[in-house]
């Protein structure tokens, strides 16, 4: 009995792999050489097309990275999606996600050369990125604060909080995980400490009967 060979891909499949084959190439190069040294010829040669290739999915390398770290930051955004789905409360969101966002980082190496070099090579791409998680963070918040699950928050205390929340996963992967070598356990006693911070400040009032 013949064995059935792979399936030949249609044209708009075969489109969007290309075009996933590329962002993920050019993540992989700028996240080990940054942005400088990311030349076309390099991110082709990482995913197996031809230069010309290149140019039916990108108008010019500047192209490619005005539009890298916002396509990473949902690869990122949807990673952790998938790992706070069934979380019991916001709180438990915060565990998953944090828990999430570290073991993708650590997956995922070039993520922040990714995004700090970003703010000088394209600003655009920078705002995109942080506007994207930001409206993500503002659901769950709004979510959780019209359950009662947190404390009230005006709307400015809310939009501050998102930003503190943003920095703080970044400041505590890069310096207490990373730098700090932290192994499993350590990593465990840092989200458990995190989400003890966040539920003293914003937990739920507690009423007297």
């Amino acid at each position: 009995m013949a064995v059935a060979g792979k399936r030949k891909l249609r044209r708009p499949e075969k489109a969007d792999a290309n075009r996933k084959g590329l962002f993920q190439a050019a993540a992989y190069v700028v996240g080990k050489h940054g942005y400088s040294n990311a030349s076309i010829g390099r991110i082709t040669e990482r995913c197996g097309l031809a230069q010309g290739t290149f140019y039916l999915y990108f108008d010019s390398r500047q192209d490619l990275f005005d539009q890298l770290l916002p396509a990473v930051g949902e690869e990122m955004i949807a990673y952790v999606s998938k790992a706070v789905h069934g979380s019991r409360d916001y709180f438990d969101v915060e565990r998953r996600g944090l828990s999430a966002f570290f073991d993708y980082l650590t997956k995922n190496t070039g993520f922040f050369r990714i995004l700090y070099e970003s703010d000088s090579v394209s600003p655009e791409a920078t705002r995109t990125h942080y506007e994207n998680l930001a409206r993500k963070y503002l659901k769950v918040l709004e979510r959780a604060r019209a359950e009662h699950q947190i404390r009230a928050l005006t709307d400015v205390e809310r939009d501050v909080l998102i930003y503190v929340l943003m920095g703080a996963r970044d400041y505590l992967y890069r310096n207490l995980v990373l730098r700090g070598g932290a192994d499993e356990t350590r990593r465990n006693e840092i989200v458990d400490a995190f989400v003890s911070i966040l539920r003293k400040g914003i937990g739920p009032e507690q009423t007297t009967p």
